[in-house]
């Protein structure tokens, strides 16, 4: 995944990155802000069945239209995840076969890669409103940097405008927690106020 296309703040699956670099950014920015006696409103969100709501005319779309992926590399890439099959069983009793029209394999070395190219428009979408963010997989934070005073008066349309993108595509977005930073003074000095919206 180390072609520009993929979202730039997604830690995973890349060479160089992993949890141990998502989490540095995210605190850094929090205590730089709280260092500027600003607060910092955070907003946990997570993609729900992740691997499950790749929908496959997409991903080929964005493959060959943002990645530049064609000819042979797409024609492997469309036999790898169409012609997909699933079916229910519950004990001895099993519903009918049927298509499936989403989803990438899990487990696979390819699926996190397809997964990345899925996902990696809605970091475009997120900084179009000046918003902070970073991406684990099927998790993502977008937070906010700003005035205490001005708290009671944040506008979190941002998370509004990123839901109804990734359910454009069928994603189901799950908002875990609102969480605020606010500065006490020093940097590193700073209390968390969680509030749940699930």
């Amino acid at each position: 995944m180390n072609s520009e296309n993929y979202s730039k703040f997604q830690s995973a699956y890349r060479k160089g990155y992993c949890t141990e670099t998502a989490l540095p950014r995210v605190t850094n920015d929090i205590q730089r802000a709280a260092g500027q006696g600003l607060c910092t409103a955070l907003l946990a969100l997570d993609i729900s069945a992740a691997f499950d709501a790749v929908h496959h005319d997409t991903l080929l779309d964005r493959a060959r239209t943002v990645f530049g992926i064609d000819d042979v590399a797409l024609d492997w890439i469309r036999s790898f995840v169409t012609g997909r099959t699933q079916q229910i069983v519950v004990g001895s009793e099993k519903l009918t076969v049927f298509s499936s029209k989403s989803g990438v394999p899990q487990g696979s070395v390819l699926g996190p890669i397809l997964f990345g190219m899925y996902v990696s428009p809605v970091g475009d979408v997120i900084v179009q409103h000046r918003v902070h963010y970073h991406q684990y997989v099927d998790d993502m934070q977008l937070y906010v940097l700003l005035r205490p005073q001005d708290w009671r008066y944040i506008n979190l349309r941002v998370c509004m405008y990123v839901c109804m993108y990734v359910l454009s595509y069928g994603i189901v977005c799950v908002i875990h927690s609102v969480r605020a930073a606010h500065a006490m003074g020093r940097m590193g000095d700073a209390t968390v106020c969680i509030e749940t919206c699930v």
